[in-house]
């Protein structure tokens, strides 16, 4: 399932967006996590720009619903029951984990952008 995300725009200005992979970079379940939460965090800086280049708050993504990109492929959000946090605000897994606890790939992520003093994104 991961790897690497390819993003293009081609000559026609079409957009392409495929996965290539799996194992080409992800070779064992310790790498695929890292992976998936650099991707994770990687995401979640994006959603905090604007086209024009201004920042969004991350209480103003509350306001735009924005699916994990993990979301109905993640062990973790099977083990939880599928909550809702996973289809709309998946930073939020961050804020509600305790340290040391297991955390899917994007709440991962959040964690590592975030000062561990400062818990309530």
């Amino acid at each position: 399932m991961l790897d690497c995300l390819v993003i293009q725009v081609k000559p026609n200005e079409a957009l392409d967006m495929y996965w290539i992979g799996p194992g080409l970079i992800a070779r064992d379940d310790n790498i695929a996590s890292c992976l998936g939460a650099l991707q994770s965090a990687l995401h979640f800086n994006q959603l905090h720009l604007k086209i024009d280049a201004s920042a969004v708050s991350t209480k103003e993504l509350k306001s735009k619903p924005t699916p994990c990109p993990f979301s109905g492929g993640c062990q973790q959000e099977r083990n939880d029951q599928y909550p809702e946090a996973c289809k709309s605000t998946p930073w939020m897994r961050f804020s509600t984990s305790s340290p040391g606890e297991q955390v899917c790939w994007y709440a991962a992520g959040v964690k590592a952008l975030s000062n561990p003093a400062n818990r309530n994104i």
